[in-house]
């Protein structure tokens, strides 16, 4: 699930709340940055009226009057084959996201995220532990285009942990995040976003949550 905004300038609080019902009295999860003393982040759990115990996360990912978008992956326990297939409901457009979380395995070489246009791949996202890099491409025509490595930091996937990424487009180009955190842009190179419909995982992986 996925949210986008700006932070007031003047660090007005907010929350988001996933709650069961309309009374309020049961908050599953509540999600609550706070910027006194440096910025952090409240996380509780809300049952029968009661608050639980916080969990506070010294880090504050949101800046004085910028935008921002918010990611929340709830993560399943069911386990999915490799490779996976499945369709993009409605394809790409502006807002729309993509969310997968899995285990790198500890001997792993290569995995990829593909998503597909017919025979085309627009989008090949390809972290590869024999380079210690993470491979953006296109193949059009079975053609494959130039390769796109420059990362801010360092290789954001480590053998045996587990990952999630959010993937999100926007009208010019693809936003992809690892582990909450923002990793690079891949701007578009097939232009026909609906069509790009079919996502394909594959490779040294354990799949475990996919939203499309």
């Amino acid at each position: 699930m996925a949210f986008s905004g700006s932070q007031a300038p003047y660090l007005s609080p907010f929350a988001v709340n996933f709650q069961t019902g309309f009374s309020g009295n049961d908050i599953a999860f509540h999600f609550n940055p706070r910027f006194e003393d440096g910025g952090y982040v409240v996380c509780n759990t809300r049952q029968n009226g009661s608050w639980g115990p916080e969990e506070r996360k010294m880090h504050m990912p949101l800046q004085k009057g910028m935008p921002f978008d918010l990611c929340f992956l709830v993560q399943s326990s069911d386990f999915k084959p490799m490779p996976f297939v499945t369709t993009i409901p409605g394809g790409l457009y502006p807002s729309k996201s993509i969310t997968l979380s899995g285990t790198v395995l500890p001997s792993a070489q290569r995995f990829h995220i593909n998503l597909c246009s017919g025979s085309h791949i627009a989008f090949h996202l390809n972290p590869r532990f024999d380079e210690n890099a993470v491979v953006r491409n296109t193949q059009i025509n079975n053609c494959w285009g130039s390769e796109e490595r420059s990362l801010p930091r360092k290789m954001p996937f480590v053998r045996g942990q587990s990952f999630s990424v959010w993937i999100l487009c926007d009208a010019h180009c693809l936003k992809v995040a690892v582990d909450g955190q923002h990793l690079f842009e891949y701007y578009h190179r097939l232009r026909n976003l609906p069509a790009i419909n079919k996502l394909e995982v594959g490779g040294d992986i354990q799949l475990t949550h996919v939203q499309t």
